[in-house]
């Protein structure tokens, strides 16, 4: 016997599944919009002139159309990797102190796109900076992927249901 005081409350397992349902679908439909996004990667391996890895170096991408900054910090193998970028054209900048600062121009990036830069900096003092126009070979060799930047006017002069 249940005492006066006491009240019960039915739960309804009926409602509960669909949506349990509903939202474990949601879950899966927003990873998969996520991984359909063209977005590239840019890794590499920071060294001094003599082949001795440089870690704890500041790497430093810019998106040059929108000005966004990111940057990273290389790691004991001196290793870095910044993802999720946008294809675009980029700047790479690279500091560590007793090393002249070296700055990547001209970056590239396309859709989907793997990018590799190895960066050598050299011993000196930090007010001495380096600028390297780069070229990024448009050939990606790490991954079969397909991808490519389509601009406005393009996109203008289609139809929909050429695409």
């Amino acid at each position: 016997m249940i005492p006066p005081h006491v009240e019960l409350v039915a739960t309804h397992p009926t409602i509960r599944i669909p949506f349990l349902l509903v939202m474990t679908v949601l879950v899966f439909l927003s990873s998969s919009v996520r991984g359909q996004l063209a977005t590239s990667t840019i890794s590499g391996v920071v060294s001094d002139t003599s082949g001795a890895v440089v870690p704890k170096a500041m790497v430093t991408i810019m998106d040059l159309g929108t000005r966004a900054a990111r940057s990273t910090e290389t790691d004991q193998g001196g290793t870095f990797q910044i993802a999720d970028l946008r294809p675009g054209k980029y700047s790479l900048e690279v500091r560590k102190n007793d090393f002249k600062t070296l700055n990547l121009q001209g970056i590239t990036l396309l859709a989907s796109q793997q990018a590799v830069i190895n960066v050598k900096l050299a011993v000196g003092p930090v007010r001495e900076q380096v600028t390297v126009e780069a070229t990024i070979s448009q050939l990606e060799s790490s991954a079969a992927q397909l991808g490519a930047v389509v601009d406005g006017r393009e996109l203008r002069a289609r139809s929909i249901w050429s695409l």
